[in-house]
């Protein structure tokens, strides 16, 4: 238990460091940087993480009512956007209507969101015996995002 006291220690580290990085100097760079950062930042987290934990598949998990649930909040989601943007006027919005710009907005945090919710997986199933690691993983994740 120790040993997985360390690495759980060690990513805690990673990623207090990276937020205050972050929040000191990176936050005044171009989006598309930022993103770059990020993204790197994240795969190198996740690649550490797959080190330390390993990546343990959840056989108690429903998929198919996962999907469901997932599909549903992803046309939710874009439903509130377009009508948003129906009332506000999609030109006023931070992404311009051109199809390049919507991808370079897009695609960036899609992969940011789903290499953060690896990395919460990862972290969780390896120490959910741990409850103070999972809360200041949460936090530290919280103020990350």
């Amino acid at each position: 238990m120790r040993k997985l006291d360390n690495k759980a220690f060690i990513i805690e580290t990673i990623i207090l460091i990276f937020n205050l990085v972050y929040f000191f100097f990176i936050t005044g760079f171009d989006a598309k940087i930022k993103n770059i950062i990020i993204i790197i930042y994240l795969i190198m987290l996740f690649a550490l993480s797959i080190l330390f934990f390993g990546y343990k598949k959840d056989n108690n998990f429903d998929r198919e009512q996962a999907i469901k649930i997932e599909l549903l909040v992803f046309i939710f989601f874009f439903f509130v956007y377009f009508l948003l943007g129906l009332i506000v006027g999609f030109s006023k919005t931070k992404f311009s209507i051109n199809l390049d710009e919507m991808l370079n907005g897009i695609i960036p945090l899609f992969i940011i969101v789903l290499l953060e919710e690896l990395i919460r997986y990862i972290l969780f199933k390896s120490l959910y015996k741990n409850k103070k690691h999972i809360i200041f993983i949460t936090i530290l994740m919280i103020v990350f995002n």
